[in-house]
């Protein structure tokens, strides 16, 4: 493993910039990426790629460390760095630029430039398009023609989260790298050396449960950790559980004492309890996360049919979530959903 350096330059970069890896052989887990990356480095060509897989995994750092280990040299001046970055690299968020237009017009004049051969440099240019899972189908087609022509001198590093979403013509032209979520023995590893640079004190404990509230989203660890230093300068697994938002124990415990309390009614209780979660500000992500975990766990719940229907109330409720239906509705159908079922 190459050995970290911080320079002066990253002292005031956010943490997650700060130690991001700037070399493919330091980043996280992805074993099988190492080797086809260095394979190519060796042979000084590379195919077009496309990486996909959850956020926070490593794929924006790995189309970052490819252009540098491939047009970047420390022996060069700041200027003759930043001038083989422009004539070779090319880099798009499609989210931003995902007509075809910009197929048509930034990419395709991009590829379409002839690069002047330099010593130590391979003979091809890098467009590195991320979040290209939001680009239209009409883009993807047309990407996948420029693909094609240009493929002598170009190469494509195409970065998405849900693959479903490309087309398969263009997925068909790419080698395609999966990425899994962190494991909680390689986040240690990493949460470990950077608190040893940022001079923390971590305990195991609240590395695993870092670990638990980002589901193996090394990028979310590495914001938390910062954020916990800088609000409380601690790092306890209370001010951890804060800065994630998550719901304290006491309060989850009064949920449920509510919502499996055959008392309680739609007008009073149950109304109360959900102004006073909006109030709260926390979030309905962690509210679900912990209800799940609460359900499945639940031994008074024999009848699997129960468990399978309050489990389709709370899929119902991710849903409207995720097509912003009105904050308020959906808590109060959650809490009266719930309570109609659990105390039936």
């Amino acid at each position: 493993m190459s050995k970290i350096i911080i320079s002066d330059n990253d002292i005031c970069k956010p943490w997650v910039e700060k130690h991001r890896p700037k070399h493919t052989i330091d980043i996280a887990q992805q074993e099988n990426l190492k080797k086809i990356v260095d394979d190519a480095q060796i042979h000084s060509n590379l195919p077009h790629l496309l990486l996909h897989g959850p956020p926070g995994c490593g794929k924006t750092t790995t189309a970052i460390s490819i252009r540098r280990q491939y047009f970047y040299d420390k022996n060069r001046t700041r200027q003759e760095n930043i001038k083989i970055h422009e004539e070779r690299v090319l880099e798009l968020n499609a989210s931003d630029e995902r007509g075809i237009q910009v197929v048509k017009g930034k990419i395709k004049m991009f590829a379409e430039k002839t690069i002047v051969p330099r010593k130590g440099i391979p003979d091809f240019k890098l467009i590195i398009l991320d979040e290209c899972d939001a680009m239209t189908s009409d883009s993807q087609l047309a990407l996948r023609r420029t693909m094609e022509d240009y493929s002598i001198d170009t190469r494509f590093i195409m970065i998405c989260n849900n693959i479903n979403q490309i087309i398969v013509p263009v997925r068909s032209r790419t080698s395609m790298i999966r990425y899994k979520h962190i494991d909680v023995n390689h986040m240690k590893t990493v949460i470990t050396k950077i608190a040893l640079i940022e001079n923390l004190t971590l305990s195991n404990k609240f590395i695993t449960r870092l670990h638990s509230i980002t589901n193996g989203d090394l990028r979310k660890a590495i914001n938390l950790i910062e954020q916990c230093y800088l609000m409380y300068d601690s790092h306890s697994i209370d001010a951890l559980n804060e800065c994630a938002g998550m719901i304290s124990a006491d309060y989850f415990e009064n949920i449920i004492r509510i919502l499996t309390d055959p008392k309680s009614t739609i007008h009073v209780e149950l109304l109360n309890l959900t102004n006073d979660f909006i109030n709260e500000a926390y979030s309905m992500p962690s509210l679900l996360y912990d209800l799940f975990n609460y359900i499945n766990d639940m031994e008074s719940i024999e009848n699997s049919d129960i468990k399978m229907k309050l489990m389709d109330v709370m899929s119902s409720v991710d849903a409207s979530i995720n097509i912003k239906s009105s904050e308020s509705v959906v808590i109060m159908y959650l809490f009266t959903s719930l309570h109609k079922i659990l105390t039936a």
